[in-house]
């Protein structure tokens, strides 16, 4: 089985992931721990990599790829795989790959106070990366948050 557990950014993704992998004996793939790994490598903070990758699809392709390769890795050793990621709940569909989609959420002030502790930042900047285009679409791109989860067997309802 794989499940999906997206949201938007500082919505407690990773943790709610982390948690049921661990519950359950499932294996993680967090592409927003990869995404912020990615940023690190190139020396640039969240919202300066999510600039970036606006103009470098190559980034996006290079994370996705690196996703779908882990994910099928794992199912192909018969593990149950746990997903996190804004965009993966899509990525998985484009892909016809089937899983449980789970979208979370949290009000916008308990999201920055979460990505304020987790980046070493303070609380306004956090609400002012959350808020900036780069964060709303996943990693930078042009891709919907909110139509990533208008994948087919998922409703909001």
């Amino acid at each position: 089985m794989i499940l999906v557990i997206g949201g938007p950014p500082g919505s407690g993704k990773t943790t709610v992931a982390e948690r049921w992998a661990a519950a359950r004996g499932s294996v993680l793939v967090s592409a927003g721990t990869r995404f912020r790994a990615m940023a690190k490598q190139r020396g640039l903070n969240l919202e300066a990599f999510g600039r970036a990758a606006e103009h470098d699809p190559s980034i996006d392709r290079a994370l996705d790829k690196a996703v779908l390769t882990e994910i099928r890795a794992h199912v192909a050793e018969g593990r149950d795989v746990v997903v996190d990621g804004r965009v993966q709940a899509y990525l998985l569909a484009t892909e016809k790959i089937p899983s449980l989609k789970v979208l979370i959420d949290a009000p916008l002030a308990v999201r920055a106070k979460r990505i304020a502790s987790r980046e070493a930042t303070t609380v306004e900047d956090a609400k002012r990366e959350i808020l900036a285009p780069s964060a709303r679409n996943g990693s930078g791109t042009n891709r919907s948050t909110e139509s990533m989860w208008e994948t087919p067997g998922f409703s909001t309802s």
